[in-house]
């Protein structure tokens, strides 16, 4: 898979806010070390999910640049404590926020975003019909103020319960 950063023109096939280079700059040494074992199209398909769980998680404020484009930002009519924000900019709190998530990807599994009870496919075979799936991820070993950090880094660029329109990545 190519990874296609999102660079504020509001790109079709823009699929993630973040790059490599992000990730070096961001990522903690210690989950870094395991990202970097990870194969080159393995750490493209780690921002890219990391980048779509941000981008689809939240009702973001403001609406897109384009119709066409790849992922939720750029945004029009989109303030941050009193200012516009551009409507060619992705805000420096998304692209971190795609870094925990990918910090929690790396450290959880790839089954870290599923809601718990989901049950992923691990290997199947059709005759004579044999499924197995993944472990089911334990929720309690996940550090839910990591989610917390998280919305809390974004909280003013979505909609939040009690306002009239909302959305909040929620872990039980």
């Amino acid at each position: 898979m190519i990874l296609v950063i999102e660079t504020g023109q509001g790109l079709a096939d823009a699929n993630s806010y973040i790059d490599i280079a992000d990730v070096e700059k961001y990522l903690p040494s210690s989950t870094m070390t395991k990202f970097n074992e990870l194969s080159l199209e393995e750490r493209i398909d780690r921002i890219i999910i990391a980048s779509l769980f941000i981008d689809t998680s939240f009702n973001w404020i403001g609406r897109q640049k384009t119709l066409e484009q790849g992922l939720c930002w750029p945004r029009v009519n989109a303030w941050y404590q009193g200012y516009k924000i551009p409507d060619d900019f992705i805000p420096t709190q998304i692209k971190k926020a795609v870094i925990m998530a990918l910090e929690l990807l790396m450290e959880f599994g790839l089954g870290v975003f599923q809601q718990s009870g989901d049950a992923q496919i691990k290997k199947e075979k059709l005759g004579p019909m044999e499924t197995e799936y993944f472990e089911a991820l334990k929720v309690e070993y996940i550090n839910s103020s990591s989610y917390s950090a998280i919305n809390n880094i974004l909280r003013c660029f979505y909609f939040r319960p009690g306002s009239v329109m909302a959305a909040e990545v929620e872990r039980k």
